[in-house]
């Protein structure tokens, strides 16, 4: 593919915006700002983000993700800023990590919003620069969890112009490109009625007792009858309708995810949801799933973490990342070690280090 000059990039961007054009734009043989076909399915690269304590390095993070055999890690980048020294970022790379990365427009302050950018041609020119400045990475996330208002303030048409943008810049640095991560109840209800849709009544609902509370269950199925619900099953449809610009679709999911297993902590085997997800999203779009951040929560089960990573490689997802929240913990994440040196890994961690050993770690 040809190397395009900045002004070139623009354009695409640009042209890839709502709204009308006089003429379209001659491309020549220059590759499309869309995303490609990422091939054949082939085994899933496993990998981990580790969230230490307080007072820990980015030496420990390493360390511990080392732990683990993991190849692949997750960070983030901030685009505004550049140029800057994303110290953490080449300190992985240096280590030989394979970094999944997300482009975050700006740093969120703890408990704050951040907006998506506005102006276009900051944002086009901001990428392009930092994506030409850093040792490139795996792949690359436009933010992350796009449709969470708690991390993000303004409207999601921003975030997808921020998509539009970022595409032909991303693709022209020969990188793949994702989402920042959909989930939760509005990714839930549009797979409970392409279900409906496709299968019956049944079928859908065999899923979506797994999903949903009774009440909640017949929200779904009666479009309209819960405001909240529908704007966030809007809001994913847009991210999904992006697809045509992004490589992969990323989604976040954890477990114990059914609302109706009244004793989370006594859970052995996942909940069989995934393959359902994976379904709906790559008919529907044509873009291959992936994972940058699943998890289990209010259980330390060695045998869920199994069952539970499972569903995921038995698909083939190209990439799955596990989140390991040790700091703070507010969310009743089930931690994989102990977050303070020596960093010792708990027994539902020994269990993950196995199954990454199983699917191409390697240990150092």
């Amino acid at each position: 593919m040809k190397r395009l000059s900045f002004a070139c990039l623009f354009l695409l961007a640009v042209a890839c915006q709502d709204g009308p054009h006089t003429a379209p734009l001659d491309l020549g043989d220059v590759d499309l700002p869309h995303g490609g076909d990422p091939g054949p399915a082939g085994p899933s690269k496993v990998g981990i983000h580790v969230v230490l304590g307080v007072g820990t390095s980015t030496v420990d993070d390493i360390t511990v993700t080392k732990t683990f055999c993991s190849q692949y890690t997750r960070l983030a980048v901030q685009v505004e800023r550049w140029p800057y020294e994303p110290k953490e970022y080449n300190q992985h790379v240096a280590a030989g990590m394979k970094v999944l990365l997300n482009l975050s427009w700006q740093a969120s302050p703890s408990g704050a919003m951040t907006p998506f950018p506005t102006d276009m041609t900051a944002y086009a020119s901001q990428l392009d620069a930092l994506l030409g400045g850093i040792t490139p990475p795996e792949l690359v996330f436009v933010e992350n969890e796009e449709i969470n208002h708690s991390f993000h303030s303004g409207p999601i048409s921003d975030y997808l112009n921020e998509v539009k943008t970022a595409s032909p810049i991303v693709h022209a640095h020969g990188l793949k490109l994702a989402n920042g991560g959909i989930y939760g109840q509005g990714l839930y209800v549009l797979v409970y009625r392409w279900l409906d849709k496709t299968y019956g009544r049944a079928v859908a609902d065999e899923y979506g007792m797994r999903e949903f509370t009774a009440a909640g269950l017949n929200n779904v199925r009666n479009v309209g009858a819960n405001p909240t619900m529908e704007m966030q099953a809007a809001n994913v449809q847009a991210v999904l309708d992006a697809a045509p610009y992004l490589d992969y679709i990323n989604i976040h999911h954890y477990e114990v995810d059914n609302p109706n297993v009244t004793d989370p902590a006594s859970l052995t085997v996942a909940s069989p949801v995934v393959a359902r997800i994976k379904e709906f999203i790559e008919t529907t779009t044509g873009k291959p799933m992936i994972s940058n951040e699943v998890s289990i929560r209010e259980n330390d089960q060695p045998g869920l973490v199994t069952s539970f990573m499972k569903q995921f490689t038995d698909l083939q997802l190209p990439y799955v990342l596990w989140w390991d929240n040790v700091d703070g913990n507010q969310y009743k994440d089930s931690p994989l070690n102990e977050g303070v040196a020596p960093f010792t890994l708990r027994p539902n961690g020994v269990a993950f280090q196995a199954f990454v050993k199983q699917h191409g770690g390697v240990c150092p």
